[in-house]
């Protein structure tokens, strides 16, 4: 189990803390990742390699 904290204009994911498992986690952070790179395009080939790096998908 991951005990997380995060901003939920970013992920959207009410309440902003919680306990979740590893499956959980990596969809959530996919996510964030996903929209960091949406509004912030400049950063989507370093987003990308993260994102396989730690297998988010």
């Amino acid at each position: 189990m991951y005990s997380a904290e995060y901003e939920t204009y970013l992920t959207g994911v009410e309440p902003p803390y919680g306990e979740y498992d590893e499956a959980t986690v990596k969809r959530y952070v996919l996510r964030t990742m996903r929209e960091y790179a949406r509004v912030h395009p400049e950063a989507a080939t370093q987003i990308a390699q993260w994102i396989q790096q730690y297998q988010l998908e």
